[in-house]
């Protein structure tokens, strides 16, 4: 195959365009100290996350993650058993721990990712 040259436009799908360089373009002041900025705000513990949970939407997640999670320490404990087809009590119990642990997660700290994936904010209701 055969490279462009920079600045000519192909016509040929055999020929791979080369980008121009621009090494020389780059404010190498300006880049370090944004990145310096950017691990100094990781490592200072502040979240880089908006916050997108609140109101009854973070109200309902502790709640509810914190039934389910009593709920799975009781089918830990033998003190509730039950079998949903092939769901055995304990493994119907590590689910219904995690999704009460992610629940009470994303309420206490006030951020889901799903949220923000789905562009969905309730913090401010």
């Amino acid at each position: 195959m055969q490279t462009q040259p920079p600045n000519s436009t192909v016509d040929d799908p055999g020929v791979i365009a080369r980008a121009p360089v621009r090494d020389h373009l780059v404010d190498s002041d300006n880049y370090h100290q944004s990145i310096s900025k950017l691990a100094e705000k990781q490592f200072s513990g502040e979240s880089t996350m908006e916050k997108n949970v609140g109101g009854m939407d973070r109200i309902a997640r502790l709640v509810v993650g914190v039934v389910l999670l009593v709920v799975a320490l009781a089918g830990f404990a033998d003190l509730l058993t039950y079998e949903i087809g092939p769901i055995t009590t304990m493994i119907g119990s590590a689910i219904l721990a995690v999704l009460g642990l992610i629940l009470v997660v994303t309420g206490a700290l006030q951020q889901c990712v799903l949220n923000s994936l789905l562009g969905i904010d309730t913090s401010q209701s």
